[in-house]
């Protein structure tokens, strides 16, 4: 955690590019931008509401841009800066585009993958953080230009000890919630995390159609962590994320080496030696296409001045595969 950037940015330090019709929620719209020095942001406006008191609206983005600003985590929006202009206060971010745009060109891997780093983000909420989201449904999830999926909509989020304020009511999605939330239940702390469970729950099962790449026990497994744990009706038996994000689901070539490039700068000498050197045989393993998708944090810096990727990598990156 950190808090890094500024909120002393003004309308006039970014050039917006186009608004995102996709992205519909009832708190923000987005749109594409640049800063000065030419690079690539995402900013959020805040919108205008007829019938919510005004008050409430900016309690409700301040509070989750103040989220963003100290939750750091590589698989949670990263907040750049705020500001206000002539219509309200507006949110800068990374650039990033709204998950919804781009399912229909998605195979499976990069799904599972991208799941993949919204469990990371929720296991870091809940572990580390001990925070719930409260709003986990797909307008919640961005892409950003590596590929990489990321988690935002952080406004409902509340700390385990506390309840959700009434006033989140009218800025989360209705469709993800729990079914002991809809029936009054209340829940103790060591079962804080259930309602995040099964709100990702109900978020791979709207994505679960788009999975038929999967081999038949992988998609079979992952089907039944959805039935059986994460929308299991008795909240007590679904799992936790530390046990999701070892679900033979993630357990993959693809996911292992993206997560790997991601966290790159947090391994040891020893894990980016036995990395660099069983690489280029795991990448020939993959189709060309995914392997394509991992073309930039294979070429980040910090793959290509670290000595282990020169000797044991670089070498063959551009040596045709055989075939």
């Amino acid at each position: 955690m950190g808090n890094e950037g500024s909120s002393l940015s003004k309308e006039q330090d970014y050039e917006v590019d186009t608004s995102v019709e996709s992205y519909q929620v009832k708190l923000w719209e987005i749109q594409r931008a640049n800063r000065q020095d030419g690079s690539h942001v995402s900013i959020f406006h805040l919108k205008s509401q007829d019938n919510t008191d005004k008050k409430i609206i900016k309690e409700t983005a301040e509070r989750g841009i103040m989220n963003m600003k100290v939750l750091r985590h590589p698989s949670i929006l990263r907040f750049m800066s705020s500001y206000k202009d002539s219509n309200g206060l507006c949110l800068v971010t990374e650039p990033v585009i709204p998950l919804v745009e781009v399912l229909d060109v998605m195979g499976s891997h990069e799904t599972i993958a991208g799941l993949y780093d919204i469990v990371e983000a929720l296991q870091f909420l809940h572990d580390k953080v001990h925070m719930c989201h409260n709003n986990i449904c797909l307008s919640s999830v961005f892409v950003s230009q590596d590929g990489s999926w990321k988690l935002g909509g952080l406004e409902c989020m509340t700390k385990f000890s506390e309840k959700i304020p009434p006033s989140c009511k009218n800025f989360r999605d209705e469709n993800c919630l729990a079914p002991e939330e809809l029936g009054g239940k209340s829940k103790s702390k060591m079962f804080a995390h259930a309602s995040d469970c099964y709100a990702f729950g109900l978020l791979c099962e709207s994505l679960a159609d788009g999975l038929t790449e999967l081999g038949g026990d992988d998609l079979q497994s992952f089907e039944t962590l959805i039935t059986n744990g994460l929308l299991n009706e008795d909240f007590k038996v679904r799992p936790s994320f530390s046990d999701i994000i070892n679900h033979q689901t993630f357990q993959n070539d693809y996911v292992d080496i993206k997560q790997f490039l991601k966290h790159i700068t947090l391994k040891t000498e020893i894990q980016k030696a036995a990395f660099f050197r069983s690489l280029r045989q795991r990448l020939t393993g993959l189709p060309s296409d995914l392997v394509a998708h991992m073309v930039p944090p294979l070429l980040s810096r910090f793959v290509l001045l670290n000595l282990h990727a020169v000797e044991h990598f670089i070498p063959h990156i551009m040596t045709p595969q055989s075939g």
